[in-house]
């Protein structure tokens, strides 16, 4: 082996491993963008809420008014797949005197497909799924002793949200809902419709 030949192998061989590492490089950053894009953030919605309480829910409140806040993604550059997260709170107006107040809190995972019906008006059908949190303040039935209660339940969501744009970026918003959630030996159940504003990103 002369050194003529030596020196030739050494730059096949570097040459080779600068081929190997770059091509995993590449395959590291390709990856990345993909796991990247598949989620991407791009809008947050302020809104006013109403909630009517059904079902053996209404024993406790005749009505709720609140905030819903939604943070919205987009799936795989697909702006008409929608996957967000949904927080509401409200103040619940106790039906009972012995009720002394009542809160209410929900945060939500939706999932929905925008339809686009003319240029600036759009329609989303949503579902999901998250829990139902209730602070209850008063007396339980047959008793004078005050006390806080603290409940929190599965639950289950549909509704359908309508958006027009009223300038890039920017759109009025109304999302009319169901919730239905499991208590450990009872069910209930809550209307809400928010509406509000949406700013994207």
């Amino acid at each position: 082996i002369t050194s003529a030949n030596a020196k030739n192998s050494v730059k096949k061989i570097r040459a080779s491993l600068n081929k190997y590492f770059k091509a995993i490089k590449l395959c590291s950053e390709d990856k990345q963008t993909d796991a990247s894009s598949f989620l991407t953030l791009y809008a947050m919605s302020f809104l006013g809420a109403v909630i009517k309480p059904a079902g053996s829910y209404s024993d406790i409140a005749d009505i709720g008014y609140g905030l819903d806040i939604r943070v919205s993604s987009y799936l795989m550059d697909m702006k008409e797949a929608r996957l967000s997260l949904d927080i509401n709170a409200a103040y619940l107006s106790a039906k009972e005197e012995r009720i002394e107040s009542a809160y209410f809190l929900s945060p939500q995972v939706l999932a929905g497909y925008s339809f686009s019906v003319t240029e600036n008006f759009s329609i989303m059908p949503l579902g999901g799924a998250g829990y139902v949190f209730n602070l209850i303040n008063g007396k339980k039935k047959g008793s004078q002793e005050s006390s806080t209660d603290f409940y929190y339940n599965p639950a289950v969501s549909c509704g359908i949200e309508f958006s027009y744009n009223i300038f890039p970026g920017t759109s009025i918003i109304m999302s009319p809902s169901c919730t239905y959630f499991f208590e450990q030996n009872d069910s209930g159940m809550y209307l809400m419709v928010s509406a509000g504003y949406r700013h994207e990103f």
